[in-house]
Parts: structure tokens; sequence; C-alpha cells
């Protein structure tokens, strides 16, 4: 068998061992199922009204107004002795009382939590900035205009539109989907190279193919589970997102889509996959120095990937840092925050080229050290190597 062929062998045999066909199609009817279920809820509490009550008030004469209109709500004004007001609520001949002690305070009295309080302060804020208005001389007009921002047109050369917030939500999505392509495949590799070293079947492969094919089609054949996962789980959101803008699109504010272009999209495809593919290289060869993943300290190496993403998310607001422009093109943290720049500012035309050349070369170097580290450490049972025999390993194959 030649060296290719091992290695394919190897991926077809680990991309059909992780990835279940049915078990994908249920997951996704289940979630279709659970997103119509919460439409459905959504869409009755969200057209249900609120219980209508009864509230007494006192002292409105304070604010030198007519009671406010609340909804769902019965305003009784023509009892101004507390004490009996307590006597209605305790009959519960009504939901509870407002006393008006100033004209900038007031108590609520109620027999039990509820939740029109919340529209009676609303309410009462309205009243009270009117008559705070009216008593300044500043007419509605002017403090609008005091209260507006400056309208700024955003325009540009290269672009037809602007994105408004869809920048953030985009870049929001491409960290979700990095992050699981890169923790599905890593924490497969993890589970799939630790049982095969306690189950002790590495001598039966070792004596048909060389290590660092069976590292190699072990990475390929998750690129292909974790190309599937991100496709899942992009289906999955788009359908729950649909059903959240179904069910809140009166409450959610206005932003346009952002403007992606095809040539941005591939961009930032094959940076998620070369990054992927750094990540399984580096982590898939150190798992195979664990020995017990139970009881090693080295199964925190899978939070590592993790890092990049943290980075990108934070530094989305400072995509135009000199920060961010060197992390861009940094191997091990350019496949995360290379594609937010993408996604919410303009990078310099070189990053790109100069972050995919470095990811390439990286991602053959680790690869090849990874392959001695794999036929180190894949055989070595009872005893975790230390630092200095993996080191010896790396340098002398």
């Amino acid at each position: 068998m030649s060296e290719w062929s091992a290695i394919m062998a190897v991926a077809r045999w680990e991309f059909l061992r992780f990835l279940k066909p049915r078990q994908q199609l249920i997951s996704f009817c289940v979630t279709i199922a659970i997103s119509a279920l919460l439409g459905g809820a959504g869409y009755v509490i969200n057209k249900s009204k609120v219980k209508p009550v009864t509230v007494g008030l006192v002292g409105i004469e304070l604010l030198a107004a007519a009671p406010p209109p609340v909804d769902r709500l019965t305003w009784k004004t023509d009892i101004r002795d507390e004490s009996i007001l307590r006597d209605l609520l305790a009959t519960k001949a009504i939901e509870g009382y407002v006393v008006i002690v100033s004209a900038d305070s007031a108590r609520v009295v109620l027999r039990d939590k509820a939740k029109w309080p919340d529209r009676v302060l609303i309410a009462l804020d309205s009243l009270r900035s009117a008559g705070m208005l009216a008593s300044s001389g500043i007419s509605p007009a002017q403090l609008t205009a005091l209260r507006s921002r400056i309208a700024i047109a955003t325009s540009y050369t290269l672009r037809t539109s602007d994105s408004s917030g869809g920048d953030k939500a985009l870049a929001f999505g491409i960290l979700l989907l990095v992050f699981t392509g890169v923790i599905t495949g890593v924490s497969y590799l993890f589970t799939g190279i630790t049982g095969e070293k306690q189950l002790r079947v590495t001598e039966s492969v070792l004596s048909a193919i060389s290590p660092q094919a069976w590292l190699d089609g072990k990475i390929l054949g998750q690129m292909g589970v974790a190309i599937v996962g991100i496709f899942t789980t992009f289906a999955s959101l788009s359908l729950v997102a649909a059903t959240a803008w179904f069910v809140l699109r009166d409450r959610l504010p206005d932003f346009a889509m952002p403007n992606v272009s095809g040539f941005h999209a591939l961009q930032v495809v094959l940076l998620v996959l070369l990054g992927m593919l750094l990540w399984y290289a580096a982590l898939g060869a150190f798992t195979s120095t664990i020995d017990d993943p139970n009881n090693s300290m080295r199964s925190t190496s899978l939070m590592l990937p993790m890092l990049p993403i943290w980075l990108a998310w934070t530094l989305q607001d400072k995509a135009d840092s000199v920060l961010a422009s060197v992390l861009s093109v940094v191997p091990f943290t350019s496949y995360a925050v290379l594609p937010v720049r993408l996604a919410t500012t303009t990078p310099a035309w070189w990053e790109f080229p100069l972050a995919v050349l470095l990811l390439v070369c990286t991602i053959w170097l680790v690869r090849r050290a990874g392959g001695r580290l794999f036929a180190a450490g894949v055989q070595m049972y009872g005893k975790e190597p230390g630092w200095r025999e993996m080191w010896r390993a790396l340098r002398t194959g």
C-alpha cells in the first residue's frame, strides 16, 4: 500500500467512524421540531395580553396632571384614605395602589410580586418629564433636537452599502463556526487517539502503515467530519435565527444585512480550513503523549484553540489596531482574527496572502514534527513522555 493510499484509507475510516448520517438527520429534525415549538410558543406569548388590573391612585394632583393611561390598567382615584385602600387590597378588590409623595417620588404597595408596576413607572416618568418640559419653557421640538444625534451618511468607493450592526453579527457567526469546526475535530481526535492507545491497537496499525500516514489520515478524516458539522450547525442556527426573527421581528432594531462579497467568503473559508488543519496537526500529535485522558493534566491543551477565538472577539472593536494586524498574520491566531477583520474593517491587501503563506508553512512544519512526536508517543504505555523525551523525538524522529 502506498503512502497516499494508506492516508486515504485512514481518513475514510475516521470519517465514517465519527460521522453518523442517521444521527445527523435525527438531530436536524429535532432542531426543526424544537424551533417550531419555540416559535409557536413565542408567537402565542407575544400575542397574548396581560391581565387587566385595578390600581388605586393617591396624590396625582402633585403632578398637576390627569392619571396617565396604562395598558390594561384601570385607575381607582375616588379613595384617598390609605387604610381603606389597604382593606381593598386585602380583599383583592384592587391589585395594589400608588401614592404620589411628591413630584419626584412615589410609593407602590402590592399584595405580592407583579409586573404592572413596571408599566406604571414608565407612565409616571413620561408624565413627570412632560410637566418639567412645560415648566422649563422648552418646546417638544427643541427637546427632540437637543437629544438627537448628528446624522452621518457613509459612502464607500469599493462597496455598495453600509451594513450597520450586521458586521458584528457576521463576525459572531464566523467565530461560532470557527469554534465548532476546531473544537469538534480536536475533540474527536482526542477521543480516537487516546482510546486506540489504551486499547493497545497501535502495534497492529503500525505494522501496516507509517505513523505519519496514520496521523495524516486522522487529520483529513476529522476535517471531513468537522466540515459536515459546520454545515449542520450553520443550517441549525439559520433555522433558529429565522424562528427568532419571526417571533421577535417587531422588537428587533433595524439593521442592514452585511455586504459580503464572494471573494471575502472564499478568504474566510480558506483561513478557517487552514486553521483547523494546523490545530489538528498540533494537538493530534500532542494527544498521543497522553497516557490516561481522565487523569492527565495535558488534557487541558484542548482549551488552547479557544484563545485565538477569544482574542478575535475582543479585538473586533479595535480591528484597525496594530495588535490586530499582527495577530492577523501570526499562524496560530490568523485563522480567527483575520476573518473577523474582513467582516468589520478593510485589512491591507498583503495581510491575507501573508497569513495564508505562513499558515501553509507552519502546517507543513507542525505536521512533520507532529508525525515524529506521534510515532514516539502513541507507542508509549504506562507513562507519559517527559518534555525532554518529547524534544528528543522531535529532533531525531
